[in-house]
């Protein structure tokens, strides 16, 4: 997109209330941008600003006009990102408003009015105007219009591209009128992890205020009276924490931990002056236990000054530097400080509840503002060193003769590394720590078994103590051998494991514009003792490293073998938070070094032939975070259209991981058909009852709402608790009327994401489980019905796929009738959590539930069938359009292939599950097309209209959630619930092979279907049928075929060509048609970088996206590809496979299910030097999951100096019970090793 023209006004006043016009045309050059502004966005604050759009034109490319009805199609909603901040503030809102009928080659112009009756800072004003953006502009106007006793103070220009900017400024009697015209800017191109963009940009900068020391009085004044509101109970509780130290740093450490510990970050009530600045009265955070920074921040203060300490509060900047020329009160973080008698400042921020340092090194080395009576100047925050963010690892270990390693490593996490990974500790359950660490072990070494860890402290909140573990572990043979020569892979600990090893992985531009952003100067420190015992023979070559020194990064390893004992050293520092776009050259250099050391390992001799000889409770032993002391879940049926679910729900909070899971409560609810009521919710401390108040209660917009104005918005409900401690109990109880709905049914399925890893966490609903993560005392299931309703109950003890893992619990029973409503209840004790695992099944098929359904699919089917039939009936427009799409085209594909594309380009998704449509209310098919957007059932029912007219015979097909699997198909089969269904296709058969279509954009070939292998129901007649591509050549898939043309001096010519079919090519080809020339560069550059840091361009970057397959090749010189050790050289073979998704843990309690296919075949070709004999290659080794899942590894031929080999994985949904898994564990270990992947040649003189 380009942006033509913008007109820019705004009219302040002596107040800071102001006035704001900005209008725009902007031509829609691509499909991305026709995407980005088919919904245009203003967000606002109540009561402090209005918006509204006044005017939306779409300029056609032959001049006409087509005006956009603003009223039908906007929406005010509530803001849903803040909820990710645990943030839940119905006054943030989004004014959406939906564009229909934009094309590319169109030009939107919009006007759009702002007003700012009341202002953050009295009698200032401030603004921050780009004029410069990711698109290019080619005329801008921004106009100021200020007061003559209010000037603008500071104006001042940043990064100025010459010649595109001119100024000027006019005074009448009233007013000065400011004004810049912008014109002819080239689009500027984001970098991955630079600075934010509207950091670097050319930008301007305006503010009424003179000197920051103002805008410091200004915030002193705001918080001033709320940090003054102490009480007795606040000035126990100081007195309490520092009456037996004497230190005054013990005693700040003493209040910051408290408050950083006990109050919950959580944001709920609304701020009377300042949204986002002004800080709740202290009493009111101390006593409910919650706040966000600023309440934090001025508790803190506030507790401090009652310590004696002259504590103040601190605006700042967490991100980039505020401008010293130019003081605006424009600040995303509070904090806290301490006036030290030297004059010197003590920074703090409390916001964060497992930190162990009074300053984060987050907020190094950014701009900040103490609040005081007679102001200061800002600040920049100190940046700690890179010594400061260590990770130190300590590894021991041996090798027995067959080399196996056995080996203890000790992580001590330090700063910025202890904060993250503390955080992360604390808010996960022992099981899944353990789950980690056993994926950390299988990273530092192929195979690896966890056999024991500890966590220090174990109590995360110990914040005295640093974050250290300690993990013991076992591999089997690590060795790469060939007859006589033996390759020793030797592991480092911290390339897996620290911050350091997450920035040094995003790298992959040869040239920056930008300066590169680390945000840490951190690294790691390890060492390595390896009792090599008589697992390998003489030493042949033992590596050297190149270290590297320099401002920028610190570098240096070491490794040495002295009889049977080989000892290493590894430090590696990134020693600045950023890197200049020079020095990033410089740190491209060092990785290019430290990637080639990282490839180097000893070559050993043969081996000789000669050898010698919870407490008493009775869920203790699952270490829970909570338990859930009591659950009823009451089903009052009505009729199969409505009821009323009820849940009383006790949990009792056992750690600190269980206070964060456990402390609010989000509840989605439809209007449309439901609604939510909050009967009873409190928490039960030691000390008391916390009755939760419409306060701690919010409820907030779907995402999605303000995109679709015809669609009744849904929404969440959020109750939060707080004061929320260890032994707290929680009680709540809430009811859930549905008013209508298809038909009764208790069943709970979640859909299937791509790549799904966690499954669904059904003890934050109403449902019908009797099994959770945590354990369970008792819970009760009821269901009341009308005696002549007829209802198809079952029990299921083990799931109803029977996956339960062991002997499974009772399920006890009871019925009652009475006054002809007959009551089913089901109660299960004692339950013992489910296993923290990654990739489980879904939830029903191994856990005990009561299924319930008063409905058959058939019944079903055909109802929805009727509906959308007569929702496609008013077609006019829409017949209309399909002819004029397909008058001049013949063949059917022709015609199916214009209308999917039509719809995909032109017809906007919204992303409203399934279930949660109101299918009495679906939108003919013409009113779809008029609004240019629809959910699912809606856009499916205008291609239903369309391609009908045409003279198809279309079919509609639900998609489920189920996969072709006999477990799942019967369940689905037998337990009718609307739940089950994911997304629905329209479905036409050509030449006898079935097309499916609303999953696919224009992108994708005719045929082609993202739900492979799912099953899918067939309306009207309710048939279950698997859905399939058009044929086998459609099917996903990724080929890639290397060239490895190696030297004997190391260096490579390498070729990658790939091949794109199915879903891959349509994701691929997206990608690469949305892609502009200069990322399309930066592009190859990443790919370059995937195969070395060293790699220079060879050959140039070729795609073809508009055939099929859709190809992609490049070449590369790499200096020193392989390692050239004298009379050696070896490589890594690029592009296998090194490991199976779903594969964290040595042994699992529950199946594993992967839901999707993962296909991929990569061939490797490497022709080596004449006189180069290959001693060292992968074996032959193929591994059988199922009839339809396979990896195979087979060298295809092979000669002295050539080398060809083949990697195949083709696994399609798989269900692996407990007691089979080592088989996958057992390709994953095989494909993680690096003997499947390592070739070494013997150079001949």
């Amino acid at each position: 997109m380009v942006y033509l023209d913008q007109k820019h006004w705004i009219s302040y006043n002596p107040d800071g209330t102001y006035e704001e016009w900005n209008a725009q045309a902007v031509k829609i050059m691509s499909e991305k941008g026709k995407r980005q502004f088919q919904t245009i966005s203003s967000y606002f604050t109540i009561p402090y600003n209005t918006t509204s759009f006044k005017r939306i034109v779409i300029i056609c490319p032959d001049n006409s006009r087509i005006p956009v009805d603003i009223e039908k199609n906007s929406r005010v909603t509530i803001e849903h990102n803040q909820m990710k901040k645990n943030i839940y503030n119905p006054n943030q809102k989004i004014l959406r408003v939906s564009i229909p009928q934009l094309n590319i080659g169109d030009v939107l112009y919009t006007e759009l009015k702002d007003i700012f009756s009341k202002v953050r800072t009295p009698d200032t004003w401030g603004d921050y105007i780009g004029m410069e953006s990711v698109h290019p502009i080619i005329h801008k106007t921004f106009e100021i219009c200020a007061p003559v006793e209010r000037p603008l103070e500071r104006i001042v220009i940043k990064n100025e591209i010459m010649g595109t900017i001119s100024f000027s400024k006019t005074t009448n009697d009233s007013h000065i009128i400011y004004q810049w015209i912008v014109q002819n800017v080239p689009q500027a191109f984001p970098e991955p992890d630079m600075p934010p963009m509207y950091s670097q940009i050319q930008r301007l900068l305006v503010s009424t205020v003179k000197d920051w020391e103002d805008i410091s009085r200004w915030y002193w004044q705001l918080c001033k009276a709320p940090i003054q509101e102490t009480t007795p109970e606040m000035r126990e509780t100081v007195q309490g924490l520092i009456k037996d130290t004497q230190l005054p740093m013990d005693k700040i450490k003493k209040i910051f931990f408290w408050v950083s510990q006990q109050i919950r970050y959580l944001g709920l009530t609304v701020e009377k002056e300042a949204p986002g600045y002004e800080p709740h009265p202290v009493n009111m955070t101390f006593e409910r236990r919650a706040g966000v920074c600023r309440d934090k921040a001025a508790l803190l203060v506030s507790m401090l000054r009652l310590a004696g300490f002259k504590a103040y509060p601190v605006l700042i900047m967490n991100g980039p530097k505020k401008d010293p020329e130019v003081p605006q009160p424009f600040f995303n973080h509070a904090i806290s400080c301490v006036l030290t008698d030297d004059g010197d400042y003590i920074l703090m921020d409390a916001t964060d509840e497992n930190t162990r340092e009074l300053f984060p090194t987050y907020l190094n080395d950014q701009s900040y503002l103490v609040a005081r009576p007679d102001g200061d100047h800002l600040r920049l925050s100190p940046v700690a060193k890179a010594d400061e963010n260590l990770m130190i690892i300590q590894t021991k270990g041996q090798l027995n003769e067959h080399g196996h390693l056995s080996a203890k490593c000790q992580l001590r996490f330090e700063g910025i590394n202890d904060n993250a990974y503390r955080g992360y500790f604390s808010r996960i359950p022992f099981e899944e720590r353990k789950t980690f660490l056993e994926k950390l072990v299988k990273n530092i070494a192929p195979a690896a078994q966890l056999t024991d860890f500890s966590v220090s402290p174990q109590n995360m909140q110990k914040t005295d103590q640093p974050l250290t573990i300690t993990i013991h572990f076992n591999t089997p043979d690590i060795r790469i051998q060939e007859k006589d020569t033996i390759m020793l892979p030797v592991f480092q600990v911290g390339t897996q494991v620290g911050i350091v090893r997450h920035l040094i992985g995003k790298m992959g531009l040869k040239k920056r514009k930008y300066p590169l952003k680390t945000h840490y100067a951190c690294g790691v420190k390890e060492h390595l003792d390896l009792d090599l015992g008589d697992s390998v023979g003489q030493l042949i070559r033992a590596p050297g490293f190149s270290p590297v020194d320099n401002q920028g990064i610190t570098y240096d390893r070491s490794m040495s073998v002295s009889g049977k004992r080989l000892t290493g050293s590894y430090v590696f520092r990134l020693e600045k938070p950023e890197y200049s776009t020079d020095e990033y050259q410089d740190l491209l250099n060092s990785l290019e070094i430290i990637e080639q050391n990282n490839k180097k390992m000893p070559i050993f001799g043969p081996v000789s032939t000669f050898t010698t000889n919870a407490k008493d409770e009775w869920y203790a032993s699952c270490t829970p975070d909570a338990i859930v002391l009591s659950e009823t879940v009451h089903y009052d049926i009505k009729n199969k259209n409505q009821w009323t679910e009820i849940r009383d729900i006790r949990i009792k909070v056992l750690t600190y991981a269980g206070i964060k899971r456990f402390s609010d409560i989000q509840i989605p609810y439809q209007p449309s058909w439901e609604n939510v009521h909050i009967k009873n919710a409190r928490v039960m401390r030691k000390d008391g009852v916390t009755k939760i108040n419409p306060d701690e209660m919010n409820t907030m917009d779907a995402p999605w709402a303000g995109d679709a104005p015809r669609y009744l918005a849904a929404k969440t409900l959020v109750v939060s608790f707080p004061g929320v401690e260890i032994g707290s109990v929680i009680d709540c109880s809430y009811i859930r009327n549905i008013t209508y709905q298809p038909f009764f049914s208790n069943m709970m399925i979640s859909p299937i994401r791509p790549r799904q890893q966690l499954a669904e966490y059904p003890v934050q609903s109403i449902n019908s489980c009797f099994r959770y993560r945590v354990p369970v005392e008792q819970k009760i299931v009821k269901f009341s019905f009308p005696c002549d309703m007829r209802i198809n109950f079952k029990r299921h003890p083990a799931g109803i796929g029977d996956l339960y893992e062991s002997d499974y619990p009772v399920i006890k029973t009871h019925q009652l009738l009475h006054d002809k409503i007959l009551t089913h209840s089901y109660m299960a004790e004692k339950m013992l959590p489910i296993r923290s695992e990654q990739y489980l099944p879904p939830w029903y098929s191994f856990n005990p539930l009561v299924t319930a359904t008063s409905e058959t699919w058939q019944n079903f089917a055909q109802h929805l069938h009727a509906r959308m039939v007569l929702a496609s009936l008013v077609r006019d427009k829409a017949n209309k359009k399909a002819g004029q799409l397909t008058q001049d085209l013949e063949s059917s594909l022709e015609k199916i292939t214009a209308i999917r594309n039509y719809v995909a380009e032109n017809i906007r998704l919204i992303p409203i599950e399934i279930d949660n449509i109101d299918i009495r209310y679906l939108s003919d098919a013409d009113k779809t097309l008029d609004d240019g957007y629809g959910h699912a059932m809606d856009r499916a029912i205008l291609l239903y209209a369309m391609l009908q007219y045409v003279g198809l015979s279309p079919d509609i097909v639900l998609v489920s959630s189920a996969t072709s699997h006999k477990i799942f198909q019967e369940a689905l089969k037998q337990y009718p619930s609307f739940q089950w269904c994911q997304d629905i296709l329209i479905k036409t058969v050509i030449n006898h092979q079935p097309i499916y279509l609303n999953d696919t954009d224009q992108y994708a070939v005719i045929g082609v279907t993202g739900y492979r292998g799912r099953i899918g129901i067939v309306l009207p007649d309710g048939n279950l049928e698997e859905i399939v591509p058009q044929n086998e050549a459609l099917e996903s898939n990724l080929k890639v075929h290397y060239t490895i043309d190696l030297k004997a001096n190391g260096s490579a010519i390498i070729t990658q060509a790939s091949a794109y079919f199915g879903m891959d090519h349509a994701a691929f080809h997206k990608k690469i048609a949305e892609m502009p020339p200069e990322k399309r560069t930066r592009y190859h550059q990443q790919l370059m970088a995937t195969l070395s840091q060293a790699s220079e361009m060879y050959a140039p970057y070729h795609t073809h996206i508009n055939t099929y397959p859709a190809k992609e090749q490049f070449s590369v010189t790499v200096d020193s590809y392989a390692v050239k050790d004298r009379n050696y050289v070896y490589l890594e073979i690029p592009g296998f496979s090194q490991g199976l998704a779903g594969v964290r843990k040595d042994s699992r309690t529950h199946p594993l299910y992967r839901p999707f296919y993962s296909r991929k075949d990569v061939v490797v070709s490497i022709l080596a030097p004449e006189n180069c004999h290959c001693i060292i290659s992968p074996k032959k080794k193929t591994f059988v999951f199922s009839a339809d899942s396979k990896i195979e590894s087979q060298p295809m031929s092979a000669s002295n100096n050539q080398f060809l080999i083949r990697q195949h994985v083709d696994i399609g949904p798989l269900l692996i019970g407990a007691s089979h898994y080592d088989l996958f564990l057992d390709a994953h270990n095989w494909l993680s090793h690096m003997k499947s992947r390592m070739v070494l040649f013997d150079i001949q003189k």
